[in-house]
């Protein structure tokens, strides 16, 4: 009997190395995978300041240039819009007054 609980003592025992050797491997995994990013991040890095990257700051500064510009070219479409409406009322209004002239319809009767 007392060589029954010491067999199954040790199993637990090995089992429990077994346990704590496969959470040590994951762990060192780990470690190594972290520190092959980080070597790969640092290279990143590393070649972006030689290229002169630009950084979030400068990043940010170009989107509000962008949307600056963006608003501009939606302004000069709303002008020009505006300049053809304003062309083609010129245009109606002349031809109006022309018909109006010719056919001595009275102003009153062409307005509304």
């Amino acid at each position: 009997m007392l060589r029954n609980t010491a067999k199954k003592a040790i199993d637990l025992m090995d089992q429990k190395g077994c346990e704590e050797a496969k959470r040590y491997n994951a762990m060192q995994h780990q470690r190594s995978m972290c520190e092959l990013r980080l070597r790969d991040l640092q290279t990143l890095l590393d070649s972006m300041e030689l290229a002169g990257s630009k950084g979030p700051k400068d990043i940010e500064q170009e989107q509000v240039i962008r949307q600056l510009e963006n608003r501009i070219d939606k302004m000069r479409i709303r002008i020009n819009t505006a300049k053809n409406i304003r062309h083609t009322y010129e245009e109606i209004m002349h031809y109006l007054k022309e018909v109006g002239t010719s056919s001595h319809v009275p102003r009153s009767d062409l307005v509304g």
